[in-house]
């Protein structure tokens, strides 16, 4: 494969780093864009890396940030705050970065999305990428729906003007800052329930999620595919759960906690609560949010490796060291 300039949004942030360090780590040239204003750039710098700032809702030169490079990886996204907001930035940004690539003449994106887009309600047990796509994203998050109308705006576009998109769908994202996903329960003071203990825990730890983006620019073969991105999908919820309080040192008790019975009380609840009550309950009560969280769900990971013959760099026990550096195994 031959080197690449690379264009990488979000390149900040807690992916964006992985995925430049991914980059570098191939010989690639990349063009770190992060937001202006936002002073010493968080994404890694040395040689090969350009910095440039530029806010891709706003800014009048991403045309700029665009011309030279041969490929864009597209992460930059709005995590928090109201839905509206979630999801205009998700979609004006992905617009705006379109018409500066259309006016390049970049041919090639590798979009970020995400395993929220499945219709994880009406899933019989697999989630591979065929699987049906959430028909009702009102009634989960902003995220969701703007991941939804990402992806078709990406592929309509993308379509018309013959760049060739590769969609990648990681699990939840793991590491040091995030050592604990919100997909395995609820932390009750001391008492850490798990929602279906048994059940596949759908991760990949940042730094083999930023190897696997990089690896996707590698293969024209595997170009323009959809592809679900897990590293380690024997990992079940209660083995993680016990391997983070021994390598954190936390103080706790697991208690399994089965899904059925509980996913029935959270409706419950979520039902029957007054409007003003309702709007204060956890997110994760409502039923279409907490089946998205905690159903007991297989998630095939197998057609990314064989596309790309892609081997995440670190093994389990590895990214545990990494996310608790100077911890034991106790």
């Amino acid at each position: 494969m031959r080197t690449l300039k690379v264009l990488v949004t979000g390149a900040g942030g807690f992916l964006g780093r992985e995925v430049v360090r991914g980059l570098q780590r191939r010989g690639h040239s990349i063009r770190a864009l992060d937001l202006p204003g936002a002073g010493t750039s968080l994404a890694p710098t040395g040689p090969g890396v350009e910095e440039f700032h530029a806010d891709l809702c706003v800014s009048t030169d991403l045309t700029a940030a665009c011309e030279g490079v041969e490929a864009v990886i597209h992460l930059a996204a709005r995590l928090s705050g109201e839905d509206a907001a979630v999801v205009s930035t998700a979609v004006e940004g992905t617009r705006r970065l379109l018409d500066a690539m259309e006016q390049a003449r970049v041919r090639c994106l590798v979009l970020a999305s995400s395993l929220s887009v499945y219709d994880w309600d009406g899933s019989e047990g697999l989630l591979d990428e065929n699987s049906s796509l959430e028909p009702h994203p009102e009634a989960r998050d902003g995220y969701t729906r703007a991941k939804l109308l990402q992806e078709k705006l990406a592929r309509d576009r993308c379509r018309r003007s013959g760049i060739t998109l590769t969609v990648l769908r990681p699990g939840v994202l793991w590491g040091p800052g995030r050592e604990y996903p919100p997909t395995i329960g609820q932390d009750v003071g001391p008492v850490h329930l798990l929602f279906g203990a048994a059940r596949q825990l759908p991760l990949v730890h940042v730094e083999n999620c930023g190897d696997a983006f990089a690896a996707a620019l590698e293969d024209p073969e595997a170009a323009g595919g959809t592809y679900n991105i897990i590293d380690h999908p024997e990992l079940t919820v209660s083995r993680f759960a016990r391997d983070h309080l021994r390598r954190s040192g936390r103080a706790g008790v697991l208690m399994p906690a089965p899904y059925g019975p509980t996913l029935a009380v959270a409706a419950f609840v979520h039902r029957f609560s007054p409007g003003p009550l309702r709007r204060k309950l956890p997110s994760f009560m409502a039923p279409a949010r907490f089946q998205a969280r905690y159903k007991a769900v297989t998630i095939d990971g197998a057609r990314f490796r064989t596309a790309l013959g892609w081997r995440p760099p670190l093994t389990y026990e590895q990214c545990l060291e990494r996310t608790y550096p100077g911890s034991t195994a106790r």
